[in-house]
């Protein structure tokens, strides 16, 4: 009778431990960041500065103009779209000529799993070093 009161108490720790155990995993997902992350937002920004500095350079030692730039801003930003899809993230840039020395890179629009996020992200580049 003692051997079965024992396995009956120990059936009973097993029990409470494994709900203690959901208990704690249970609040451990509820407390994980379920907000969007804006980490692809402020990568993209920072790489679109970097590309337009350096286009900005190359295009402005071979003396092009405007038109050229918007062209050269184009292309890269259909590779860039490119790359950002591989990773699910949905991309764009537009170059509006503010005045002669300065652009503008435009919408970053960050697709999650259902909903969907936009930034605005505006990049000043002055074309005087």
């Amino acid at each position: 009778m003692l051997l079965v009161g024992a396995f009956a108490l120990s059936l009973v720790f097993v029990a409470l431990a494994l709900l203690l155990n959901s208990a704690v995993y249970t609040e451990n997902l509820a407390t994980r960041n379920s907000g969007d992350d804006t980490q692809e937002a402020i990568e993209f920004s920072r790489e679109v500065r970097l590309a337009v500095r350096g286009i900005l350079a190359n295009l402005e030692s071979s003396g092009s103009d405007d038109v050229e730039f918007k062209s050269t801003m184009n292309d890269w930003t259909n590779r860039a779209e490119r790359h950002y899809t591989a990773d699910g993230v949905t991309i764009g840039t537009s170059v509006k000529s503010v005045d002669t020395t300065t652009y503008d890179s435009a919408e970053i629009r960050v697709t999650y799993r259902s909903t969907q996020v936009r930034y605005a992200a505006v990049i000043e580049v002055d074309r005087t070093p």
